[in-house]
């Protein structure tokens, strides 16, 4: 089978959730057979065609000039292209600015066009009254497109059905679970084990971030507080700027290696998980398969799929209480780690993702799986 993936910043991941997860799927899709292209814009710092097997199509994107904006001319530009190649799948990550492109999207017979919708984007705090309105606009145009959609949580497949009375095939996101930890990796960060406190994200406001400081703060700890996540966003230069006369709090920047960011998250006291927004976050389920111990944003997109095995919060003193009870952390980590451990084995591994897609695009394209 032939299968395209667009919508994303490229491949290998430097960005963000959907690159991890177009790297991992393309990559997997290869060792089985197929023949996968993942666009890119043509800024990504590789410049080789191929990755692990996976032809790079690079598109033009003026993101200097038009910024956030420059998405639209992105997406629908590697739209085109891939109406113009050899292709049976082509998978596009999100919706929102591929939504001008759904008419011909919708009535394509090759290649046939899967949307992964993600999460709510319009619910985002950092959108404002204007844009929400217009994504929310977007969300409803793909819905009613005839486009076969995927939805990685069980309750954003509910809303679509509730909402637009439309069904979308649920396939989460996946990860795996790590064989070997190597705490010589926190050396370049001047970090002990078990004596930092982590939290992996993008620096956006729905991330939490600062209700994540702000709890810490408030806590008697003299453990550091680590950031990852890239500092020069806005929201990022205004956390950066504002923190930056406490010692214990450390912003470390963007990190993309895997390796290290397991034993980042392996080694941490706590790890926080601050994504609200709903949708299936894939740093989640990264934390859950090191078998860290996760305090996690109290919502149902986040209990559904850490159920008990975790603390929660909502308030910077929900955080505060937490931290000053390490008793209590020091009884549950073993069991939850195990129990979370056990549920990416079952519900979350890259190979069953992947068998899920592969799967469906068998059944969307109606062509037989090699025996």
């Amino acid at each position: 089978m032939k299968i395209a993936i667009l919508g994303t910043r490229g491949i290998p991941n430097k960005y963000g959730g959907f690159e991890q997860f177009a790297e991992n799927l393309s990559t997997q899709l290869v060792q089985r057979g197929h023949r996968v292209i993942v666009y890119s814009p043509h800024f990504h710092d590789s410049n080789e065609p191929l990755y692990k097997g996976v032809e790079i199509i690079k598109i033009n994107s003026p993101e200097k000039f038009l910024h956030g904006a420059a998405n639209f001319v992105y997406d629908n530009r590697c739209i085109d292209n891939v109406m113009n190649q050899d292709i049976d799948i082509a998978l596009v990550c999100g919706y929102a600015s591929s939504v001008f492109s759904s008419k011909k999207m919708s009535k394509s017979k090759k290649p046939i066009f899967v949307v992964n919708v993600d999460g709510l984007e319009w619910a985002r705090p950092k959108w404002s009254f204007i844009t929400k309105k217009m994504i929310r606009w977007a969300e409803k145009r793909i819905a009613k497109s005839n486009i076969h959609l995927v939805t990685d949580h069980q309750i954003i497949k509910e809303y679509y059905h509730n909402t637009y009375k439309v069904d979308s095939s649920y396939i989460s996101y996946g990860a795996d679970v790590p064989i070997n930890f190597d705490e010589s990796a926190l050396l370049k960060y001047n970090l002990n084990p078990q004596k930092y406190m982590l939290a992996i994200s993008r620096i956006e406001p729905d991330n939490n971030i600062e209700l994540i400081i702000n709890g810490f703060l408030l806590s008697k700890t003299d453990n550091p507080l680590v950031i990852v996540g890239n500092c020069n966003t806005k929201f990022g230069k205004i956390l950066t700027k504002k923190y930056a006369s406490f010692n214990s709090i450390k912003f470390i920047g963007s990190v993309f290696e895997k390796p290290i960011l397991d034993n980042l998250r392996y080694y941490s006291n706590i790890y926080f998980h601050g994504h609200s927004v709903g949708g299936t976050n894939p740093s989640l389920l990264e934390a859950m398969a090191c078998g860290t111990y996760i305090v996690s944003h109290d919502n149902i997109y986040n209990r559904a799929i850490i159920e008990s095995n975790g603390a929660f919060f909502k308030s910077p003193s929900n955080i505060s209480q937490i931290i000053n009870n390490p008793k209590a952390i020091e009884d549950q980590r073993s069991s939850f780690g195990e129990l979370n451990i056990q549920k990416i084995k079952n519900e979350f591994s890259w190979k069953k993702i992947v068998d899920e897609y592969e799967n469906l695009f068998f059944r969307l394209s109606n062509t037989q799986k090699a025996v």
